[in-house]
């Protein structure tokens, strides 16, 4: 029997156990490599999508900018800038396909007349044609109006003429319609009322458009309401530079076309052209023509309650208030509030809710002012609150929509409000207004003494509360914004505001 010796068997033991221990150390050393190479593959293929991903993101960005860099600028730079649009075809039966050519065919004849008239034009003049514009869409007369701003925004344009084709089965109405602009500076200007969406006129019927009779005869109308828009375009081109007499003749011209019925749109242009000439009569008569034509036009209101408003006025340096028409103004206060009704046609675009409080709050202002000067505290009061309510409106409006198009109306609104309060002689609210109005307010060079107005206005109320030194701040900021040459040598200041009174600033203004 062989013996073994104490220990040999710990020896032994040790060695199978450190065996199967290398064993198990190879056996999970290969689990784990194997996991490596997974998580290696996985995170190889992980950084090899990402790096595609980014290779394609780059791609995509050059070609993006490769594109943008050889895309011509769609922008345009003339002084009065028309796009002309493809007409859009809507609605569906055997005469889509036919409607599509003469869409097509009105589009490109509207464009060759307007290349033709802008060579007649004293301004540089640049036409963007229908196959550049492209096709002004939208299924009402607002959403097609809200994409000829959005376009007219994007490429600059004061016109875009775009229509709509309206097929129902071998039928179909054709509706030119036209919209305009104004740039930033012109927006803020007394063009303001002719914004917006217009009709060129009534739907033209074509009871089958594979007739190509009737096709020619309604080219021929198209054609003809093309003359009478050409003499819209010459009108405007005036109108916004001020020349308003030629632009009448100009507007006079297009009524004259048989084919443009439904003529609201013109006499209402020749009514705003009119009473920018103070010729209130011709004024009211063409306001009062449109409204013959179409009895629902609140454009026409609006004209008509600034006539009345505009005749109320009298003799701007009575104090007394005794050379108001109070006639003409209580007419003004009714068609303003006429026109704010939302039952009439208000135009996509035309901001007529804006203009009829607005108007309305001057005409209650005006209102007050009467009955303050009569002593008559409880009726002037009653007309503050009303003309505080209206302009409130617009402001609110304003706030809500951030609209640079009436911009200036909100910016008036403001002090107009300012000044109700400085009559209650609550002169820290009347501050803060007048200073939202000079926030709001664009610093252009016509609105620089405007703006020289209002701070004097603040200065003034700094000095009845007695704060000298925050009023000369407001006088100093005055006397910075108007044109120097209109204050040149008129104007000693010796920090001294005896010499330099709010009063006597007004004054100088107006010499």
């Amino acid at each position: 029997m062989s013996s073994t010796e104490p220990g040999e068997s710990d020896k032994i033991e040790q060695h199978l156990n450190i065996s199967g221990t290398v064993k198990n150390l190879v056996q999970i050393g290969k689990i784990v490599i194997q996991s490596l190479d997974s998580r290696i593959v996985l995170r190889l293929g992980l950084e090899q999508r990402l790096g595609f991903f980014i290779l394609g993101i780059l791609v995509l960005l050059s070609t993006f900018f490769v594109y943008r860099w050889f895309q011509p600028d769609q922008t345009m730079y003339g002084d009065y800038n028309i796009a002309v649009a493809q007409f859009q075809v809507v609605g569906h039966g055997e005469g889509y396909d036919e409607a599509k050519i003469l869409a097509q065919r009105f589009s490109n004849a509207i464009g060759r007349k307007i290349v033709e008239v802008s060579t007649e034009l004293e301004q540089s003049v640049e036409i963007k044609p229908p196959h550049e514009t492209g096709i002004v869409k939208g299924e009402t007369v607002q959403s097609r109006a809200v994409s000829a701003q959005r376009l007219a925004d994007n490429i600059n344009a004061g016109i875009v003429i775009y229509g709509v084709v309206s097929v129902d089965g071998v039928s179909a109405s054709i509706s030119p319609e036209f919209l305009i602009r104004l740039d930033e500076e012109e927006a803020q200007s007394d063009a303001l009322e002719i914004v917006g969406q217009y009709r060129m006129g009534n739907a033209i019927i074509i009871d089958k458009v594979n007739n190509k009779a009737r096709q020619s005869q309604a080219s021929i109308v198209v054609a003809d309401r093309v003359n009478a828009l050409t003499f819209i375009v010459y009108g405007l081109s005036d109108y916004i530079i001020g020349e308003y007499r030629s632009a009448e003749m100009k507007f006079h011209k297009a009524l004259g076309n048989h084919s443009w019925s439904q003529k609201d749109t013109i006499y209402v242009l020749l009514g705003n052209a009119a009473l920018r000439q103070h010729h209130f009569e011709d004024a009211k008569n063409y306001y009062e023509k449109a409204l013959v034509e179409n009895y629902l036009y609140s454009r026409a209101f609006i004209g008509l309650g600034s006539v009345f408003y505009a005749q109320s006025i009298g003799d701007k340096a009575d104090d007394t208030y005794k050379s108001i028409d109070e006639i003409s103004l209580d007419k003004s206060i009714e068609y303003f509030k006429i026109a704010a009704d939302p039952n009439l046609e208000q135009p996509f675009l035309a901001d007529i809710t804006f203009k009829s409080m607005y108007g309305l709050g001057q005409a209650y202002l005006l209102k007050a002012n009467l009955e303050l000067a009569r002593n008559n505290i409880e009726n002037g009061v009653q007309y503050l609150a009303e003309a505080k309510q209206a302009f409130e409106v617009v402001i609110a409006e304003y706030e809500q929509q951030r609209n640079d198009r009436i911009a200036e109306l909100a910016a008036h609104s403001h002090a107009r409000v300012g000044l109700i309060y400085r009559i209650k002689s609550q002169y820290t609210i009347a501050i803060d207004e007048y200073i939202k109005a000079i926030d709001i307010l664009p610093v252009l060079e016509r609105t620089k003494p405007q703006i020289s107005v209002y701070q004097a206005s603040i200065a003034e109320m700094y000095v009845e509360l007695g704060e000298l030194q925050e009023a000369i701040v407001w006088y100093t900021f005055a006397v910075q914004n108007v044109p120097m040459e209109k204050i040149s040598k008129k104007i000693e200041y010796q920090n001294s505001l005896k010499k330099f009174t709010g009063l006597y600033f007004r004054s100088f203004l107006n010499q």
